[in-house]
């Protein structure tokens, strides 16, 4: 490897670096509210799981009343769950994308020493990149969906925690379990989204500067998925060039 490929090399590395510090600082914020939604739940429950007694006890129908209340509030919180991981998600796509840009093009022009001509990068860009189904979904379809799925899953624990009057450990180890997979889910679609983002962005930026082909480059460690294994050092077309076939993100979590 030459002195000069592998100052590309540090350089996107570089770049790359910053965009997964944003996506996992912005994915622990996310994590927090799923840990926020998931305790007052747990709480709830438990104050509701107090009171024994099966069917025709005013115990079951005072488990029963609770109940319908707390799915409520639950439903209202699971809503704005969503809103929050959307805008928070949207909101960092949107700053990485001219970052990305921006960042690869002075790049270019210290390793190059040259004073290029180009565009800025304006918002319909931007939403074009993050509003994408380069996946097969959108991005906020997916969020949607995994909430949704953690909503219904909820609904059922309490439900059936209610009305079989289980114990408060067994309800609780559901709601956990359950969390914590949407909560993962969200956190890996941040880390995924952001990869695309900011290579489609700095695809934006080789157009711009009529650069014609791209390498690329995949670390080789542990975590390396053989996937990306098996494009390392490989050549591509920039006009060709398609996010999970020969550009990142090429996988979940990629």
């Amino acid at each position: 490897m030459t002195r000069n490929e592998q100052y590309w090399i540090d350089r996107a590395n570089r770049r790359m670096d910053n965009y997964t510090l944003s996506a996992i600082a912005q994915a622990r914020i996310i994590n927090q509210s799923y840990n926020t939604l998931c305790n007052y739940v747990q709480s709830e429950i438990a104050k509701i799981l107090k009171h024994s007694g099966g069917p025709d006890t005013l115990a079951y129908e005072y488990r029963m009343k609770r109940l319908t209340a707390l799915l409520a509030k639950t439903d209202a919180k699971m809503k704005e769950l969503y809103g929050v991981t959307l805008g928070d998600t949207t909101a960092l796509l949107k700053e990485v994308i001219p970052e990305a840009y921006y960042h690869t093009i002075f790049d270019i022009a210290q390793g190059a020493g040259v004073q290029p001509q180009f565009s800025a990068v304006n918002s319909k860009l931007i939403d074009k990149i993050i509003n994408e189904n380069w996946s097969g979904e959108n991005y906020s379809k997916r969020i949607w969906k995994n909430t949704s799925k953690l909503a219904e899953s909820v609904r059922e624990t309490l439900t059936e925690a209610a009305m079989n009057g289980e114990s408060i450990y067994k309800t609780s180890r559901k709601l956990s379990e359950a969390f914590d997979t949407t909560a993962y889910n969200a956190q890996r679609l941040i880390r995924t989204e952001t990869t695309y983002a900011a290579n489609q962005a700095e695809m934006l930026s080789y157009k711009e500067l009529d650069i014609d082909r791209y390498k690329f480059v995949a670390t080789l460690d542990s975590r390396t998925s053989p996937i990306c294994q098996k494009l390392d050092g490989k050549i591509f077309e920039t006009k060709d060039a398609q996010a999970g076939k020969n550009l990142p993100a090429m996988h979940p979590n990629c």
